[in-house]
């Protein structure tokens, strides 16, 4: 959970206001908070190419930084003005299962005030990396990523939020979220929405990091797809292990 500031809460009070009124009905509290110009859910990959990537662009920022990485600089800034190293971690990153890696931050920022945390001189006046990141790393080999894109929306957000989850939980994610590929070497498959999603995400632990290697068909829905998915995955994972 990231607290937000008094003027975001009344401009935000502001918006669901103006949106009621257009509506003619209050917002309920299960509503989504952010939509399109029309209504309904943002789609994660427009929101990111229209809005997103833009402005990254404008603030001189890598197009690669992911809106996730805004958390991990959030805990950053707290540690930078004094707080617990420590209770940071355990605040924003609880799961047991969670491994300890360094991970970077934006760009340091002109208004950050030197000297506010503990031991802070020592790091660069330009970018300095951080602490405890209590999370995982998971990449899409270039082929997976395309029959990713290639989902429908709805799929492809299911598709995110499951990858979230393994980011956050590492090998500690279990059945309904994952489970092994009977018949395949080391190879897991991905449940999107706890198994319900017709897609499956196939992975394997290489080194450090998570390769989804093949996105397949759900295999009682599709069980050749789901072979021949299975097929491609070991066949990347083994070219990049080689």
């Amino acid at each position: 959970m990231i607290p937000i500031p008094s003027w975001l809460t009344e401009e935000l009070a502001a918006m669901l206001a103006d949106r009621a009124e257009q509506n003619g009905c209050p917002v309920h509290r299960d509503n989504y908070l952010f939509v399109r110009p029309k209504g309904g859910p943002l789609e994660r990959d427009k929101f990111r190419q229209s809005v997103i990537r833009p402005a990254l662009r404008a603030a001189g920022l890598p197009d690669t930084l992911r809106t996730y990485d805004l958390r991990h600089s959030h805990a950053s800034l707290l540690i930078d003005r004094g707080a617990n190293v420590l209770a940071v971690a355990q605040r924003n990153w609880t799961n047991s299962g969670a491994r300890p890696s360094v991970r970077s931050t934006l760009p340091w920022s002109p208004s950050t005030t030197v000297g506010a945390g503990p031991d802070s001189s020592r790091y660069p006046p330009t970018y300095h990396q951080w602490y405890i990141a209590m999370v995982w790393v998971v990449v899409y080999h270039p082929e997976a990523q395309k029959e990713r894109d290639g989902l429908p929306p709805k799929e492809r957000v299911a598709l995110y939020n499951a990858v979230t989850k393994l980011e956050a939980v590492g090998p500690a994610l279990g059945y309904p979220h994952t489970s092994a590929v009977q018949g395949a070497s080391h190879l897991r498959e991905l449940r999107p929405r706890a198994g319900r999603s017709p897609w499956r995400g196939l992975y394997r632990l290489v080194g450090e990091r998570f390769v989804i290697a093949a996105v397949a068909p759900e295999a009682q829905h599709d069980s050749k797809g789901f072979k021949r998915a299975c097929a491609a995955a070991e066949r990347r994972l083994n070219e990049l292990e080689e």
